[in-house]
């Protein structure tokens, strides 16, 4: 198509020329790359930073304290023991989890933990942990393990909440703990087609080591 098919006057074609050619030269240019954001070797430390912990104990139970900048938030996470448990009770240790702060405690039935939980906290959480030694792969700790955070203001009341789910939770709900399970077993179920090639995963690594074997059990 020529310039005059474009219905462009003369001086319209000419500027529409200067334009193309500022482009070209635009584009020509090396560019400078000094300036983007980059990596050396040398930015890198030699020794992994370390967090300064305090070690003491409270009622006998060694705790770890770590002071950080946390813009006013606390962080609270808890380890218990659970290699004394049975062998055959070990298998259910994963639902006693999945349920423990969904059942209401004290005089909090579920729902009314659940908004205080919210109110207060950035949630309670449980769940199974399983760790391998530094030292050796065979030896393996086991847990289960609390987790949850609030604003330092409401410290008190998350471990009140945390309180009284370590002295009362509702097991005699057994309508809640039905819900909860049949709720628990219909997610596994749709989830199975987008997750088999993980289960198949963690069975076969099951096999390897002791952690893999608790890992594959305990989820």
């Amino acid at each position: 198509m020529c310039s005059s098919d474009l219905g462009l006057a003369d001086g319209e074609r000419e500027e529409l020329r200067e334009k193309c050619l500022e482009l070209q030269r635009m584009q020509d240019v090396t560019e400078d790359a000094s300036c983007l954001p980059s990596l050396q070797v040398s930015d890198i430390p030699a020794l992994l930073p370390t967090t300064s912990l305090q070690h003491c104990s409270l009622a006998s139970t060694p705790v770890q304290l770590a002071d950080q900048p946390t813009n006013e938030v606390s962080y609270f996470r808890a380890l218990l023991d659970t290699s004394q448990v049975p062998q055959d009770l070990r298998p259910f240790l994963p639902v006693f989890t999945s349920v423990l702060t969904k059942l209401g405690a004290a005089h909090l039935d579920f729902r009314a933990l659940d908004t205080a939980a919210e109110l207060r906290t950035g949630g309670l959480g449980a769940t199974m942990h399983v760790q391998e030694s530094l030292d050796s792969l065979d030896t393996v700790s086991q847990g289960v393990l609390l987790s949850s955070h609030c604003l330092e203001r409401n410290t008190e009341a998350m471990f009140s909440l945390w309180q009284h789910v370590f002295s009362s939770v509702h097991w005699q709900d057994t309508a809640r703990l039905a819900t909860l399970l049949r709720m628990s077993a219909t997610s596994a179920t749709n989830g199975l087609a987008g997750s088999g090639h993980r289960y198949a995963m963690a069975a076969a690594a099951s096999s390897l080591s002791p952690a893999a074997a608790l890992s594959e059990q305990f989820s």
